[in-house]
């Protein structure tokens, strides 16, 4: 069997090769064992391997792991989608959290014992002197059940454990508040308005930093959000937003429906619909530009880069006719190709424009 490769993160490999040993864990026993039978360099070290690997709390450990570890790579790829704000981020963090607790619940001892049964077949053999106690006991295969269910409930304690250190009490503050921004009509005007989030946007921020001459200054940046503004918009953002129940989803319908008459809360739903879940997204961009601007292309304006990321990042389903609908937009402004200094070559009857521009095509 192959080994399977490397692949994006360290938690992808590690939970591919943990699943891989419980899959093939007959296999790898009879590898260490014929490796131990060898008058090799490793034969020693593959038989302590075959024996380690042999040991009920061992197996045990592995498929416990293995079992942890999906739920975790399955909440990993979820929060990597595209479109993830941090209201569904919380759902996703609660539903791996109670697929992780019940793990020990749902331990397969009946695959457990049948593994551990087939595996001793491929016992190494070995020889030992009359007066020596070493590896005596290492094939042996008794096992308490008890006392391996309290071993996994004490290691699925701890997991638990970390899982909830990653999140203090400012990023549950924040994801709480999101989760009531993301159904905003089971709320009414008032617990909007007094919500811990818009006072934050509401209000303006200072800094402390220490300018050229050594000194500390502090600079105050006006707010982003005007409160007057929310409280008169409020009562018409609940029913644009009414049965709405995630932020991209209210974004959306804010853009189509909501952004004169609600300026304010559709600009304040930008705001949380770029809250990062992580590093993911800024890591991807970073590679996006590293692919956009290369020295070939090292002429590109600031602008024209956002806009080249946002189309390699979004990938949107362009049609025949949109596309060209952009060339012909192109086109009939010539400003633009010269301000990109791009030449264009084409023939007389492709184009239908102003004649006044026809001496800056060629």
């Amino acid at each position: 069997h192959s080994v399977p490769k490397p692949s994006a993160t360290r938690w992808s490999y590690s939970y591919e090769l943990v699943k891989f040993a419980c899959r093939h864990y007959s296999a790898i026993i009879l590898t260490f064992s014929t490796i131990s039978q060898s008058r090799s360099n490793g034969s020693s070290d593959g038989r302590r391997y075959a024996f380690d690997l042999m040991k009920p709390v061992v197996v045990f450990q592995i498929f416990l792991l293995c079992d942890v570890l999906r739920p975790a790579m399955q909440f990993l790829r979820q929060i990597e989608k595209r479109r993830l704000c941090l209201d569904q981020f919380a759902v996703n963090v609660s539903a791996a959290r109670e697929t992780i607790s019940q793990a020990m619940n749902n331990f397969d001892f009946v695959n457990f014992r049948t593994t551990l049964n087939n595996i001793k077949d491929f016992t190494p053999a070995f020889s030992l002197a009359s007066h020596s106690t070493r590896l005596q006991n290492m094939a042996n295969d008794d096992f308490d059940e008890n006392d391996l269910r309290e071993m996994g409930d004490t290691f699925i304690k701890h997991i638990l454990k970390s899982l909830d250190d990653r999140f203090d009490t400012a990023a549950k503050e924040i994801v709480q508040n999101l989760c009531v921004f993301s159904a905003p009509s089971n709320q009414s005007a008032e617990e909007l308005l007094n919500n811990p989030l818009i006072q934050k946007y509401t209000s303006p921020a200072s800094y402390k930093h220490k300018g050229t001459d050594g000194k500390h200054y502090e600079r105050i940046d006006h707010p982003l959000l005007n409160f007057k503004s929310l409280k008169d918009e409020v009562h018409a953002f609940l029913k644009i937003t009414e049965g709405i129940t995630t932020i991209p989803t209210i974004l959306s319908q804010l853009a189509k429906f909501g952004s004169e008459q609600c300026y304010q809360w559709f600009r304040f739903y930008q705001i949380l619909g770029t809250f990062a879940i992580g590093s993911n997204e800024a890591e991807r961009m970073f590679s996006t530009l590293r692919r956009i601007k290369n020295w070939l292309r090292n002429r590109l304006s600031d602008t024209t880069i956002e806009i080249l990321i946002k189309l390699s990042s979004i990938k949107m389903d362009l049609t025949q006719d949109a596309i060209t609908s952009i060339v012909e937009d192109f086109v009939k402004n010539p400003g633009r190709a010269k301000s990109r200094n791009v030449t264009l070559f084409m023939e007389n009857d492709q184009f239908e424009g102003n004649e006044d521009d026809n001496d800056e095509r060629f």
